[in-house]
């Protein structure tokens, strides 16, 4: 019996030797050596889950010993007390302080030894403004009380809403005062380096108003409130009256802090498009930050802490997967966004990792996180300004495609136009062309039975031939470098024929008013006569009840760009006439009014939509303006706007009478491809005792003009047609022509009209122009005037003659 009771009387010897062991204090012996002494190996701690314990109770109670630098026993709502002992082994005496250097501690009692045995009791905390504290700083100091050789023993009574994680260490007043000014000259750096970064992305999202700049200056911000806390600025200089809710400020700026860097990872990330999954993983995150925000002065703050702890240990590997996804699907930036993220928590760690004694304090392990949060914000803006570069580089992209999306749509839109044109127009001609052979076939059933008959359908020959080259020339009016026979004419009267025409026999009436002494004006009386003519067709049929049309023409002189009005369009600075054509018909609506000069576009049941396309192509290259102006149900006006003539007056030149007595014996040389035409044109000019040769190409053409200069009656005239098939064509042929006898009298002529040659002739040696088709009239015409002229610059009638 014995021996098992002396096993049990050692075991419970042993245990008190162990307490006794761990009850003991290792003193802070305070020297000439050092300056600073950390507290943390010197240190036991107890906590209080009840808060029950007075500096008298606490005395007896047993502590737990605690041997690393930084005190850190996490989120706890009971009081903790701690002790360490302090021993002056230091020959002068000198100051020193006690510097508790955490900000976030709500209530701090600290117990000093005093002489009498007892304990003088100091109060402070965040929840104590700065005057009251015993040092006005953002960190809680203490004076020490002058010390001897003896060991004394201090207590102090943490009470905190906060995580308790508490650097304390004892040092010099010298020693103290050099420190804190190296740590407000970093925080001041460090601050201005943030507040610096915050203004330069928010000035280019006012600029660019791209969304992610807004969501890193938002997360910045509230980064830069938590980091306030941590240092004790937001406690001890912004707010020092909270009511107790200063615990749960800061859980509400950190949830913030987590809710706008997840929305400025999934825009700048675009994880959207790079990592769809993760994207709604976030997002999710994202809202439950949000509502952990919205709680924060609701429910404890321990709890909401943890709560807040345990939500960003899940965020933070998927934000980095995210980003790590992104980089891996090409999304360059991303790697700028995981080097920021990296340095940024190995600051984290390193500084956790020295408060945790595991690796020694050094000055990037102390300034971790504001090291790395500094890499962070410069990283993520060169980040930015990275995906400002690529955006750009898309915009081009996109920009080039839209351009060749815009020239393939164009292309499919013209192929479309020209389908329907091509079909309206096939349309038309094979219906012109069966009426022409019903009335051929009908005047060779009558030519001998009835003359009469036959001569009156020959006559409706001629009108199916001019309705047919007036669907070639409205045609040619889209042609670029259409030539336009452009003299000097009397506008007004043009617009009285023409309206007396247009509105016979329709209910519209037509008012022609003329202000002042019109300027005088050069244009193609035919193409502008098809202008008005279509607009007042388009406003009679506005107005089925009928109703007014008024014309107005006045003179108008543009000086500066101020004049210009809001239907002038660019037109330069000088002198123009103006016609404005106004209806009370019903007018345009808004979404139609920009598309009715466009081709093919058109409101009505029939028609192709190219009355007024044409109109806008015929004002254009007579280098003036037109524009329209409605409101439904009010009418319509047009203003056409027509480059004065720089001439002083109106040449009012006499039209030539044809006389087929000037073409006799008039030797006539016709070159062209064409066996009907030259058939036709032969017989015609021979009835008119022209002697005509006719040449297939440019070397007959030159070889018989050798001839007739070598003989004793060379060609009065020559008429060259532009393109031949097979052969030499009309241009290279005037230029031989020429070098053989520099005065040959030579009219060109071609059924492309569009061609330079065709409305610059005289830069190309010849005298006149003639577009194919032309009636006799036309020819006869032309071979007077060129005759009488002598070579003159020459312009041909329209006429309503048929071949």
């Amino acid at each position: 019996m014995l021996q098992p009771l002396n096993k049990y009387i050692f075991i419970i010897l042993l245990i008190l030797i162990q307490y006794k062991s761990a009850s003991a204090l290792d003193p802070i012996v305070l020297s000439d050596n050092n300056k600073e002494y950390l507290i943390g190996p010197s240190l036991e701690y107890l906590i209080d889950s009840d808060k029950k314990f007075t500096i008298n109770d606490i005395k007896s109670q047993k502590f737990i010993p605690y041997k690393e630098n930084t005190l850190d026993l996490g989120l706890t709502e009971s009081n903790v007390w701690v002790r360490f002992s302090v021993k002056n082994d230091l020959l002068l005496t000198q100051d020193w302080l006690l510097e508790i250097g955490l900000a976030a501690i709500g209530n701090i009692e600290l117990y000093l030894p005093n002489e009498k045995g007892g304990f003088d009791k100091k109060i402070t905390g965040y929840l104590q403004p700065l005057e009251k504290r015993e040092k006005p700083h953002r960190f809680f100091i203490f004076n020490m009380p002058r010390l001897s050789t003896h060991s004394k023993t201090f207590y102090i009574c943490f009470n905190s809403q906060d995580a308790i994680a508490i650097p304390m260490s004892i040092m010099t007043q010298e020693r103290f005062y050099n420190k804190d000014y190296l740590r407000q000259y970093s925080i001041g750096i460090y601050y201005g380096i943030l507040l610096v970064m915050i203004l330069y992305n928010l000035f280019i999202y006012a600029s660019l108003r791209d969304l992610s700049y807004l969501y890193y200056v938002l997360y910045f911000i509230c980064f830069l409130f938590v980091q306030s806390f941590n240092d004790g600025i937001f406690y001890g200089y912004l707010l020092t009256d909270l009511k107790g809710f200063n615990v749960q400020t800061e859980c509400f700026f950190i949830a913030a802090t987590i809710f706008w860097g997840i929305i400025f990872s999934v825009t700048f990330l675009r994880t959207v498009q790079y990592a769809p999954m993760l994207d709604r993983i976030l997002r999710f995150l994202a809202i439950i930050f949000v509502l952990l925000g919205l709680m924060s002065f609701f429910i404890s703050a321990n709890r909401l802490q943890m709560i807040l702890f345990i939500f960003i240990l899940i965020a933070i590997p998927i934000v980095l997967i995210s980003g790590a996804m992104c980089l891996i699907r090409g999304y360059r930036p991303a790697r700028f966004y995981l080097l920021a993220a990296f340095l940024f928590l190995s600051g984290v760690a390193l500084m956790l990792l020295a408060d945790l004694s595991i690796i020694p304090m050094s000055f990037i392990a102390e300034h971790g996180m504001r090291l790395g949060s500094t890499f962070d914000v410069t990283l993520l803006s060169l980040a930015l300004a990275d995906r400002i570069n690529i955006m750009k580089s898309e915009l081009i992209e996109n920009a080039e495609f839209k351009l060749k999306a815009e020239a393939e749509l164009a292309k499919s839109h013209k192929l479309e136009s020209i389908a329907l044109l091509a079909g309206g127009m096939a349309h038309d001609l094979n219906n012109i062309l069966t009426g022409l052979f019903m009335k051929v076939q009908l005047t060779a059933k009558f030519i001998k039975k009835d003359v009469s008959k036959a001569e009156g359908y020959l006559l409706d020959v001629k009108n199916i031939y001019n309705m047919a080259k007036n669907i070639v020339n409205r045609l040619q009016t889209f042609s670029k470098g259409d030539a336009l026979f452009i003299k000097q004419a009397f506008l007004p009267k043009l617009l009285r024929e023409t309206g007396n025409f247009v509105l016979s026999g329709s209910n519209s009436t037509y008012e022609l008013t003329i202000l002042h002494d019109l300027w005088p004006l050069e244009f193609d009386e035919s193409q502008l006569n098809q202008v008005i003519t279509n607009i007042l067709i388009n406003a009679d049929q506005s107005m089925p009840d009928g109703g007014n049309i008024n014309v107005i023409v006045e003179n108008i002189e543009i000086i500066d760009y101020k004049m210009q009005g809001i239907h002038t369009g660019l037109l330069l600075h000088g002198k123009y006439v103006k016609i404005t054509i106004k209806d009370n018909g019903h007018g345009i609506s808004k979404e139609n009014i920009s598309k009715i000069f466009d081709p093919f576009f058109t409101t009505k049941n029939t028609g192709q939509g190219l009355g007024l396309a044409i109109s806008y192509s015929i004002i254009k290259k007579h280098n003036g303006h037109i524009d329209v102006e409605s409101e439904e149900g009010k009418g319509t006006s047009f203003f056409i706007y027509l480059p004065a003539s720089e001439s002083a007056e109106i040449n009012t030149e006499t039209e030539l009478i044809l006389d087929d007595r000037q073409l006799l014996g008039r030797s006539i040389l016709i070159m062209d491809d064409n066996e009907t035409l030259l058939e036709g044109i032969t017989a015609i000019l021979s009835e008119k005792g022209c002697i005509v040769d006719v040449a297939r190409n440019g070397e007959e053409a030159i070889d018989l003009y050798k001839k007739g200069l070598n003989s004793e009656e060379p060609y009065d005239i020559i008429i060259i047609d532009v393109t031949i098939s097979g052969g030499m064509g009309g241009v290279i042929t005037i230029k031989q022509l020429k070098e053989l006898d520099p005065n040959v009298q030579a009219i060109v002529s071609s059924g492309y009209s569009e061609i330079p040659v065709m409305s610059n002739f005289r830069q190309y040696g010849f005298i006149a122009a003639l577009p194919k088709p032309y009636t006799v009239e036309e020819l006869c015409f032309l071979l007077q005037k060129s005759l009488k002229h002598e070579g003159s610059a020459l312009k041909y009638p329209q006429s309503d003659s048929s071949l």
